[in-house]
């Protein structure tokens, strides 16, 4: 005889808030759920240079980046975090890159070789990739991806299509998602394209085509929640869609419906901060995955 495991359905909680209102920030692409950073954004003007780290239930103010800007990539954990392109004010495209040690923001010699805004991001710090984006902005998407080994950038496999402003990416340089977002010829597609360490090939589509969300997880494990599905303060969503390296299904929605807002941690517990619902939010958000408890086995004997 065999009983059945309870299951637990997917939902998001509360978290707490972070300590400055913003969107367009980046965040430690690999970081968790209980320690995650965010750094960068804008909030109405000028952009941000803070910096806050997650601990699993408040923010605490940390060392600023030495360039206050938004719209860029992150990648890293608290540890060892990335941010590299995105907007100084007054918009200004950057190109620079500037290295976390979990103290204090360093810029490094070595910028992208293209200035970008609203590209992916993912990685660690000695392994990061960012792809996509715009340049200048306006501007129709760029193909380009470039690959980061912790000292210099090199070219990577160009996107099957331009695309930016995603509505999720996540992953490793070797293993990557990027989701939605807008191609060249229009806006919230549900394209998704996947990056194994040298070329882009086209992954499972969403199921609702969004642009400026966030994302989390791993290439074959991941979720994507947030953004816009059209035009106007109305469109903004909560909605959560979750990839399984294949296809796309739906996920319970967040709470606060925002554009970009920032993402970390996995498919099981993820974390979502910050975006504008609109005004500028500070809300954070945790998600857990669906649980199923482990049942009970019995063996019946006769005599």
């Amino acid at each position: 005889n065999t009983t059945a495991g309870a299951v637990t359905a997917a939902a998001w909680a509360s978290g707490g808030n972070l300590n400055t209102a913003r969107d367009e920030g980046a965040s430690s692409q690999n970081g968790l759920q209980t320690a995650a950073l965010y750094f960068g954004g804008y909030a109405s003007d000028p952009a941000s240079n803070a910096t806050e780290q997650y601990d699993g239930s408040s923010w605490t103010s940390k060392n600023n980046l030495n360039t206050a800007r938004y719209s860029g990539a992150g990648a890293g954990t608290t540890s060892a975090a990335l941010y590299s392109g995105g907007f100084s004010n007054p918009s200004t495209l950057q190109s620079a890159v500037e290295e976390w040690d979990g103290t204090n923001w360093a810029t490094q010699p070595n910028s992208l070789s293209t200035a970008r805004v609203n590209p992916g991001g993912c990685g660690i710090q000695t392994a990061a990739l960012v792809f996509g984006g715009v340049s200048p902005s306006p501007g129709d998407p760029l193909t380009s991806t470039e690959e980061y080994d912790g000292s210099s950038w090199t070219n990577g496999g160009a996107l099957p299509a331009g695309q930016s402003h995603f509505a999720g990416y996540f992953g490793t340089q070797t293993a990557a998602v990027g989701a939605g977002g807008n191609s060249p010829s229009s806006t919230y597609v549900t394209t998704t394209v996947e990056y194994g360490g040298t070329s882009w090939t086209a992954g499972g589509a969403l199921v609702t085509g969004v642009r400026v969300g966030a994302g989390a997880g791993i290439e074959t494990d991941g979720i994507v929640f947030g953004g816009a599905t059209g035009p106007g303060a109305p469109n903004y969503t909560a909605i959560t869609q979750g990839y399984d390296g294949t296809a796309f299904s739906t996920r319970p929605s967040m709470a606060t419906a925002r554009v970009y807002p920032s993402g970390t941690g996995t498919a099981a517990a993820g974390l979502a901060f910050g975006g504008n619902a609109p005004p500028y939010t500070t809300a954070t958000e945790e998600f857990t995955g669906e649980t199923v408890a482990a049942g009970s086995a019995s063996t019946l004997t006769t005599s």
